[in-house]
């Protein structure tokens, strides 16, 4: 709602025809409020683990102690959440979409290699 409202004051259009609104957004190329939210969760996460966010991480998130195909040491493993209210908080909803990522963003050596990364991964 506020992504449509901001689409139809920058082009200056306020029609209310059917699709208008659709049409000005692929136009502008502008990602969803929700992408834009998943980059930022995974930029923060990217930066608590490189010590650049001073936030601790709680010590029931851990790595997988074995590597196989499935499991990459480089990922975590997933967090068991008995509500809905922890499920879609921070760190669980974080390590879901940071263990879909590349190789190339969590081996990122800096915070700018790894925004990269994570936007053309999220494009």
């Amino acid at each position: 709602m506020v992504q449509r409202r901001a689409a139809r004051f920058v082009t200056s259009t306020y029609s209310r025809e059917p699709g208008t609104v659709t049409n000005i957004l692929q136009t502008l190329g502008w990602p969803t409020l929700a992408t834009r939210r998943q980059g930022a969760r995974l930029i923060l996460l990217y930066k608590i683990l490189h010590g650049e966010a001073s936030v601790i991480i709680p010590d029931y998130i851990r790595r997988p102690t074995v590597t196989t195909r499935q499991y990459d040491r480089d990922r975590f493993s997933r967090v068991s959440t008995s509500t809905d209210a922890y499920k879609y908080s921070f760190i669980p909803r974080t390590i879901v979409d940071w263990n879909q990522l590349p190789e190339c963003a969590i081996q990122a050596p800096r915070t700018v290699a790894f925004r990269v990364c994570v936007w053309q991964f999220l494009a």
